[in-house]
């Protein structure tokens, strides 16, 4: 067994261990709707939108678009939020297929409904009928003649699980990157494969694997190494932001205001921003914001790494 599998089963292990205990079904609709967020604000923004998370918030909470980006930033914003609001009630799925090449159209018919209002080649739910540039470097997608037959093999061979003795996080980074690799809409083929991973994960009994904005670098990376054969990245970073993700399930029992974690290193208005920005991990206490000492110390060391890194 080489060190990449060996490392992938033992964090597999501890997310499974770790979900057992959390309870991710039992959540209250505060923390699922806050891991929805992050997930709808990190999807779109690796799509382009450049809407910020409090932007993000006010228009899937309360229908408010606030600020001042571009009209398709917020169209993408709602329909990829009604999409995954969709997803997340989902129930795991202990018998037959967990995704269906229906539900992936439905998918995209959901994530691009907005978008359809804007953009010509945003068409939701249609499979797309020419040929398309390479989507990353070296990744050439299926001519528009074989989609049909491509996808239903793709989903007849992964849509059921993973195979026996293979890693669930491996068998969930094959299926987003040959799921792009195929590239099955004109549009939006990226995130109606991030969300359909979300999607499998929720039949599974676990939480949405999500990408913040101070996860992107490292996600890229993932994806980069994905196309190059080498799935394991892909696959650890899935895990461990779903191993995360359950633990913000269970709000810490030292929650401090961002006033009491304000010091000499970092000031009340930074942290605050730093929460806006998605870089600092929080959990509101009714409509109180907290985060803690060792969210607090993460995020001081991700700056300190970033200016490390400009120097």
């Amino acid at each position: 067994m080489i060190r990449g599998e060996r490392e992938l089963r033992a964090l597999e292990e501890d997310v499974l261990e770790l979900a057992a205990t959390s309870r991710p079904l039992e959540a209250s609709e505060q923390a699922k709707f806050a891991l929805r967020l992050e997930e709808v604000w990190g999807s779109c923004a690796l799509a382009g939108s450049a809407t910020t998370l409090a932007q993000t918030r006010a228009l899937l909470q309360r229908g408010v678009v606030a600020g001042d980006r571009a009209l398709r930033d917020y169209l993408m914003l709602w329909s990829y939020g009604q999409a995954s609001a969709w997803v997340q009630a989902q129930r795991p799925r202990p018998a037959g297929p967990l995704v269906t090449v229906a539900e992936i159209r439905g998918l995209h018919a959901r994530v691009t409904a907005g978008m359809a209002l804007v953009e010509s080649d945003a068409t939701p739910g249609a499979w797309r009928t020419h040929n398309a540039r390479p989507v990353r470097h070296g990744v050439v997608p299926v001519p528009p003649s074989l989609i049909v037959s491509e996808i239903a093999s793709f989903v007849d061979r992964f849509g059921h699980g993973a195979a026996a003795g293979t890693s669930h996080f491996l068998w969930l980074a094959t299926f987003q990157e040959r799921l792009e690799r195929i590239r099955p809409f004109s549009a939006g083929s990226g995130r109606v494969a991030r969300l359909t991973v979300n999607l499998l994960l929720t039949r599974l009994g676990l939480p949405f694997a999500t990408i913040p904005p101070r996860a992107t670098r490292s996600y890229r990376e993932a994806i980069s190494h994905a196309d190059a054969g080498n799935l394991y990245p892909l696959a650890h970073y899935l895990a461990r932001s779903v191993q995360r993700n359950l633990g913000s399930f269970a709000a810490p029992a030292d929650l401090r205001t961002l006033a009491a974690l304000a010091g000499p290193a970092v000031s009340e208005d930074a942290l605050r921003k730093a929460v806006l920005r998605g870089r600092l991990r929080h959990a509101y206490v009714g409509a109180r914001l907290f985060s803690t000492v060792l969210w607090r110390d993460e995020y001081l060391a991700d700056r300190l790494a970033a200016r490390d890194l400009r120097e």
